[in-house]
Parts: C-alpha cells; structure tokens; sequence
C-alpha cells in the first residue's frame, strides 16, 4: 500500500449514500484520503482540525471549494496559525 498523496475533506449537510460510496471508491483508487464531514451531526471544519490531523500542514498545498463564506473563515483561521 501506498500512502495517499491527499487528504480530501468532503463537508455537506445533505449527505447522499450513493454518492458517499461512490467519492469514496474514486478516492481509494486516486491514493486519496478522504473524510466526510456531515455537517447535520457534525462541526463545521476547521484550522485547528485540520491541524490536528494533517500532519505538515502549513507546509503543504491547501485548496478549498465550497462557499465563499467558508472558504474565507478557514482562509482567515489558517492564516492566524
């Protein structure tokens, strides 16, 4: 096994199971980690989250999509660290 090249974060309050199994089987094939974030029962993510679980994280490449809003406060919260 190889370890993943990325870490992917997929945040929604409408989780669909089909298309959870099928990210998560694009994601396995793509060496790709992938959380689910069902913002429903869950926090909304964030820096001191991902900071917890991304090892080097202020080292690596950090792209987001999504609403600008959430975008912007993970943008700022990065940022403070």
């Amino acid at each position: 096994d190889k370890p993943p090249l990325a870490k992917l974060y997929y945040c929604s309050e409408t989780i669909e199971a089909k298309f959870i199994e099928e990210l998560q089987h694009l994601a396995s094939g793509a060496q790709v980690d992938l959380k689910i974030i069902d913002n429903s029962s869950q926090a909304f993510l964030n820096a001191n989250q991902l900071l917890r679980e991304v090892d080097g994280l202020m080292q690596r490449s950090i792209w987001f999509c999504g609403p600008s809003k959430f975008s912007q406060c993970l943008q700022n919260d990065l940022a403070k660290h």
